[in-house]
């Protein structure tokens, strides 16, 4: 119920194969890549069922970046095992071509040409293929124009600091709150619960119809860091789910480590259900284990 990602092993076999599926995509997914989950799988090294990590760095220079002081010009930025960075021009050649009308050619490499030492071999066939795209199709020209160009290279070295843009997710977590809650209410409740407008409302809303959305009353700033210092766990590395009684109505809270906690109301007819009504299921993310346990009271 808690997404493997975030050091879920709590499961239930309650979800047909399809739903199962397409939640782990359009809700699992996007809970996980809340930038504080994102940060806290990181720090607690809580590997996918794909065996990968996020790595937020790795996404953002997937593709070359601007150069700070030279936009047009791209950079590929890699980084090694021991994650030193390495930053290498990305080989670009263009070039300015003016055909006089004694058929004489002008030729020149436009500013953002640059060639990365590492194509040294490839180089004049680029050359080559960039003067075809500029309409030169005479081969004594072409000859002449690749040669030019190759002398006119020089080699530069600088240092250059780059910006790397990371993404950041601040919200898409929601629905997944909202799924660990409708089904840890299903695992205390039972089959009786699915009938109740709640959960239907809850449902609804999963499956993408946000028509009685209205119904699902719940409650974001819910702060139970106290009662976890008391049992003596640390809310770093442990999710919390909680039903209980408030208000003579059914509460379920959703705790997420210390980084997101929401309070749903399940049902207005606690009477109809006859498990004990206060209940906690405590998940240690780097161990995997859970411990469940009732109690009669809470304050």
């Amino acid at each position: 119920m808690f997404p493997y990602g975030i050091g879920g092993s709590f499961t239930i076999d309650r979800v047909c194969e399809d739903c199962d599926n397409a939640r782990g995509n359009d809700t699992d997914a996007l809970l996980m890549k809340q930038e504080d989950i994102e940060a806290r799988r990181v720090t607690l090294r809580l590997r996918g069922h794909n065996g990968s990590m996020p790595d937020p760095i790795a996404e953002a220079i997937r593709r070359p970046l601007p150069h700070p002081e030279r936009p047009s010009e791209r950079l590929k930025i890699s980084r090694t095992a021991d994650g030193a960075s390495t930053v290498e021009s990305v080989t670009h050649i263009d070039f300015h071509v003016i055909r006089h009308p004694d058929n004489q050619y002008e030729i020149r490499a436009t500013e953002d040409t640059v060639v990365n030492p590492r194509d040294n071999d490839t180089v004049a066939h680029r050359a080559r293929s960039a003067l075809k795209k500029r309409g030169v199709t005479n081969e004594t020209v072409l000859d002449e124009g690749v040669r030019g160009f190759l002398a006119s290279l020089e080699t530069q070295h600088e240092s250059v600091l780059v910006a790397v843009p990371i993404r950041k997710n601040r919200t898409g977590h929601q629905r997944g709150l909202l799924k660990i809650a409708y089904e840890m209410a299903w695992f205390w409740l039972r089959d009786s619960w699915l009938s109740d407008p709640t959960a239907i409302a809850m449902r609804e809303v999963l499956n993408g119809d946000m028509t009685n959305a209205a119904c699902i009353e719940g409650n974001a700033n819910v702060e139970m860091s106290g009662l976890l210092a008391a049992m003596g766990i640390d809310a770093t590395r442990t999710h919390m789910a909680m039903l209980y009684l408030h208000s003579n109505r059914l509460t379920l809270t959703v705790r997420l480590w210390d980084t997101h906690s929401v309070a749903f109301f399940v049902s207005d007819t606690p009477e109809n259900y006859t498990c004990p009504l206060h209940n906690i299921i405590l998940l240690d993310t780097i161990s995997r284990t859970n411990r469940h346990f009732s109690f009669a009271t809470i304050s």
